[in-house]
């Protein structure tokens, strides 16, 4: 089933809700697929993605190494518990430590990018262009 671009606007403002917005005022763009720093749209309108859709894709939209990745963790471990550990979430840690500067060790692993305001995010700060395959200093934290 292919839908158009105003069957997928109607049905989602009828079926869902959205965050930050006057529900009744929605006018939500129907996106079909991104790919690099680019997304575009049903009609095929290209859009330079700004934004990274809210921050969460700063290495670009259908970066091969990025799907390889969550597809061999998904096959392994798709999701679990914030109270459990597991291999790639110890290994990750440990990477992190060695970017974080000073005496700095620990990371806050969110769940998303909501939760960085959460009451349990304070004081953390997380590098959002740390590059991980060579230790640097972040060059950009946010602390909420």
């Amino acid at each position: 089933m292919t839908l158009s671009g105003e069957e997928i606007v109607e049905l989602s403002r009828r079926h869902t809700l959205f965050d930050w917005s006057a529900q009744s005022k929605l006018a939500p763009m129907a996106v079909d697929h991104a790919e690099g720093v680019y997304f575009y749209t049903t009609d095929g309108t290209r859009y330079l993605d700004f934004n990274s859709q809210l921050m969460g894709v700063n290495i670009g939209h259908g970066d091969k190494r990025v799907i390889d990745a969550i597809t061999k963790q998904g096959e392994k471990l798709p999701y679990i518990t914030p109270f459990a550990v597991y291999e790639a979430r110890a290994l990750l840690g440990q990477k992190l430590a060695t970017l974080w500067p000073g005496e700095l060790e620990k990371t806050f692993f969110t769940l998303g990018t909501s939760n960085r305001r959460s009451p349990g995010s304070c004081g953390c700060s997380t590098p959002t262009t740390a590059r991980i395959d060579r230790p640097r200093p972040p060059t950009r934290r946010s602390i909420a």
